[in-house]
């Protein structure tokens, strides 16, 4: 058996260029998210993307997730490994795949609690087992055992995906930003030789939620923030959530989570304009107003130089209205999204996750102790095999 795993790692590492599948799920729990890139060294190039949604029961459950049993998420994490196996198969079935990088589905991630603990949902071995090919997840788990958050995750990946020779075949420059708009916003920041990062606040959790609320499930999210547009800031709803927060202006290195920004907020929020009556779209206008002020507080506050230019990616890009709102309270930044780079700004995860598993097999560390606070570099994920 042990030169049956030689064999295999050998054949890897020995080829000019590996076929990577990135897989990942964000807190939002939108769907699966897949990127076949092709990697050689210093190389990246999507080939292809698909996103594809949870079955509805799936999703059903993956929603009530903090409330379950044990027994429910242990079944639970089953369907999820099974969700990503057929959409893997359903998009990539006929390609070439050498490697996948799998992230699996967040059900836990610790924010401001004594111990620091993350749980990614989705077995990496059963989709090892059943594509027949190396996979390499469980990415969190390394930079947690040596004091770290655990996230983000991500920005050596973007030092990679953004490094200057791709900067420069876009006349873009570093310092350069990446905001990730998914259930939570994150910042990396390219700084010279030096990389930064940061979870900043809610970002498309909070929004989603409350259009689920409101129309009772008839829409899962705000289309171009037309619901949120259509609203105003009430101010002291505002005030009531700039004043309760404890984590947005809090020093990094720090990560947060559905356990911050998730149902227990907006109960809370909730709770609030029970006592003052107002409009659905003011409320969820006020949201925006409070994700794009924590967007602002955050890189003006924790930057250590000002940035040229930010990159905005994940499922909030689509948000035109959340877009504008960013730009207008960074009127000295290029706010572009991924799309500038020929890359979809939904496949900017899952692109760092195959970066991340090409890295692992190279024997590359990819954890950064200047974004998660960890006592040393290490090389993050579990390798699973085929057999």
């Amino acid at each position: 058996m042990t030169n049956k795993i030689i064999e295999l790692l050998d054949r890897l590492v020995s080829k000019d260029e590996l076929h990577v599948v990135g897989v990942s799920s964000g807190t939002s729990m939108d769907g699966m998210d897949m990127a076949l890139a092709r990697i050689s060294c210093g190389k990246v190039e999507l080939i292809d993307f698909q996103s594809l949604p949870y079955q509805k029961e799936v999703k059903a459950v993956l929603l009530r997730s903090p409330n379950l049993s044990l027994q429910e998420v242990t079944e639970l994490s089953r369907l999820v490994s099974e969700s990503f196996f057929g959409a893997l198969t359903s998009s990539f079935g006929n390609q070439r795949i050498d490697l996948v990088g799998f992230h699996g589905q967040t059900v836990y991630h610790h924010s401001m609690n004594r111990i620091k603990c993350s749980m990614q949902i989705g077995d990496p071995d059963y989709i090892a087992v059943n594509m027949g090919c190396l996979v390499i997840g469980d990415f969190r788990q390394k930079d947690l055992a040596l004091d770290g958050q655990g996230a983000p995750v991500l920005p050596y990946a973007d030092s990679v995906l953004f490094n200057s020779n791709v900067l420069a075949r876009k006349n873009y420059k570093e310092p350069l930003g990446i905001l990730n708009l998914g259930g939570i916003a994150n910042f990396t920041l390219l700084i010279g030789e030096e990389i930064l990062g940061f979870d900043v606040g809610p970002a498309n959790a909070p929004l989603d939620r409350l259009v689920r609320l409101f129309t009772e499930k008839q829409l899962s999210f705000d289309e171009g923030g037309h619901l949120a547009r259509a609203g105003r800031i009430n101010d002291s709803l505002l005030r009531y959530i700039i004043d309760r927060d404890v984590f947005v202006q809090r020093k990094p290195p720090k990560s947060t989570g559905f356990e911050m920004y998730g149902d227990e907020f907006i109960s809370d929020i909730l709770a609030y304009c029970d006592s003052k009556p107002m409009r659905f779209n003011d409320i969820l206008r006020t949201m925006v107003e409070f994700i794009t002020w924590s967007i602002a507080e955050n890189l003006r506050q924790f930057s250590p130089k000002p940035i040229s230019t930010l990159v905005v990616a994940g499922g909030g890009s689509s948000n035109t209205f959340l877009l504008e709102e960013i730009a207008n309270k960074l009127p000295e930044i290029a706010v572009i999204t991924n799309e500038a780079f020929d890359v979809p700004s939904q496949a900017r995860e899952a692109l760092g996750f195959a970066v991340l598993a090409y890295e692992a097999l190279m024997g590359r560390p990819t954890s950064v102790p200047s974004v998660t606070g960890a006592s040393k570099r290490a090389i993050l994920g579990k390798f699973c095999l085929p057999f």
